[in-house]
Order: structure tokens, then C-alpha cells, then sequence
């Protein structure tokens, strides 16, 4: 059987299952082609040589929309373990410290404007972006707690009201 060498781990993201695990690292702003560019480079390099147990792990990664870094792994092939995660996180706080981003702000989300555009909005504010009018409920959140691939296609994008935002909105507000 072959088993793949260090330099194969890092795969097409479109030929990865269905199953595959998923970490979803949202930028703090709209990154440009180049940072872009810059970031595929150094996932690409982390994910050839990324390991669990010194075990090789099956991997991809993408940008979408500008924002969000995707980043999968193949559990069919080998499984991610405490170690090989927080190598991920480690290597993408210091691509954050790099490019000046913030990939770990967990209290703001990106929303799509019906025009296609995108909206930074912090938790604490959506009560009052709704409120005013600027969102609605039905608006889309892009929905960073997804776990693998499958969800990526079905659950990507939520109703703010089925959203994680929803909790910071007035119970009347919710149902």
C-alpha cells in the first residue's frame, strides 16, 4: 500500500470527503490578493508538513470570500489530535502577528448584505443593527462553527436568527 510521503499530504481541497474536519479562522478584515497569495503559501508549506503523533495528516486549505481561512483534514486518513490542533492555531496566530490580523475575535461575525457585500458586525451590536434597521433577521451569517465539509456545503451561510448571534438578541427578537 502506498502511503503517502510528506510532500502529497497537502491535497486539492475539492478532492477531499465529504467527512473531512474543518477549522474555520476568520479574519478581522477583508485580506487583500496579496496577503491572500501570502497565506495559501505558508498554509500549503503547514499542512505538507503538518502531524499528529508523527503521523502525516491528509490536508487542504482555502480562502473564501476574502476572509475566511478553511483549513481540512481527511480523518480517514489519519485523525487531528489536541497536539496537531494547537499546531494550527499556533501557526495562524503567528500568520496573524505577520499580516496584522486578528484571526481569533470569537465575538464578531461577518454578515452578507443582500447587495453581495460584506458586514463586520461585533455581537454586541447586532440588537441594534436589527433594531435599526441595517440588518434584518433574515440577513446571512456566515457560520464559522461548522466541523467538516459537509456542513461547509449545507450550513455555510444561516439566518441571523439561527445563528450564534441570536443569543445577543432580545428573546421577542429570536422566535
Amino acid at each position: 500500500m502506498h502511503r503517502p510521503t510528506t510532500s502529497d499530504m497537502f491535497v486539492p481541497f475539492e478532492s477531499l470527503p465529504p467527512s473531512s474536519r474543518v477549522w474555520v479562522y476568520q479574519s478581522s478584515r477583508l485580506l487583500s490578493a496579496e496577503e491572500q497569495q501570502q497565506l495559501i503559501s505558508g498554509l500549503r508549506e503547514f499542512v505538507s508538513t503538518w502531524t499528529a503523533h508523527q503521523a502525516g495528516l491528509k490536508g487542504s486549505a482555502q480562502i473564501l470570500n476574502g476572509v475566511f481561512v478553511i483549513v481540512a483534514i481527511d480523518e480517514g486518513h489519519n485523525h487531528a489530535t489536541g497536539c496537531s490542533i494547537d499546531k494550527s492555531v499556533h501557526f495562524m496566530k503567528s500568520a496573524g502577528v505577520c499580516l496584522g490580523i486578528d484571526f481569533f475575535d470569537r465575538m464578531t461575525a461577518v454578515c452578507q448584505n443582500p447587495d453581495g457585500t460584506l458586514m463586520f458586525v461585533k455581537a454586541s451590536a447586532v440588537a441594534g443593527l436589527i433594531g435599526s434597521g441595517a440588518l434584518s433577521l433574515q440577513a446571512k451569517v456566515f457560520n464559522t462553527l461548522i466541523s467538516d465539509l459537509n456542513a461547509l456545503t449545507t450550513e455555510w451561510m444561516v439566518p441571523i436568527q439561527s445563528s450564534w448571534l441570536a443569543n445577543f438578541l432580545p428573546s421577542e427578537k429570536s422566535t
